[in-house]
């Protein structure tokens, strides 16, 4: 997740080929931004970078060829903003901490929580004797 400011393809293009590993697949609505996502070449041979599936919500929200769905990714957007709705005082210049917060929550959330964050915190902040 990275905040944008347009959501066109020469803003999205060039962060889903730096931030998505080669290979991936990718699955998407067919909003026009992502068609070009065939286009991305790999950097080790030149072949297209990901596999693309799109799903059309105006026909139905799996593909009945492919079983393509962004269940995943809304399921995610969805529970990201339902959490900042309850939080009625969100501000916009603080977006992107939200979205990092959400995110490492999301990976490290738990009983451990509190160790990776002491574990993380000790990686960038070594204690020198």
């Amino acid at each position: 997740m990275l905040p944008v400011k347009k959501r066109d393809a020469a803003t999205l293009l060039p962060l889903i080929a730096k931030h998505i590993a080669e290979e991936t697949t990718i699955i998407s609505d067919g909003w026009a931004a992502y068609g070009g996502i065939k286009n991305i070449k790999a950097l080790q041979n030149g072949n297209p970078a990901f596999s693309h599936f799109t799903v059309n919500h105006s026909e139905n929200f799996v593909d009945p060829e492919s079983g393509a769905h962004t269940k995943t990714i809304e399921g995610t957007w969805s529970h990201f903003k339902a959490r900042h709705k309850e939080d009625k005082g969100t501000s916009r210049k603080l977006f992107v901490y939200y979205i990092y917060q959400f995110m490492w929550l999301k990976e490290f959330d738990g009983p451990d929580v509190l160790y990776h964050l002491w574990s993380q915190a000790a990686e960038l902040y070594p204690c020198e004797r």
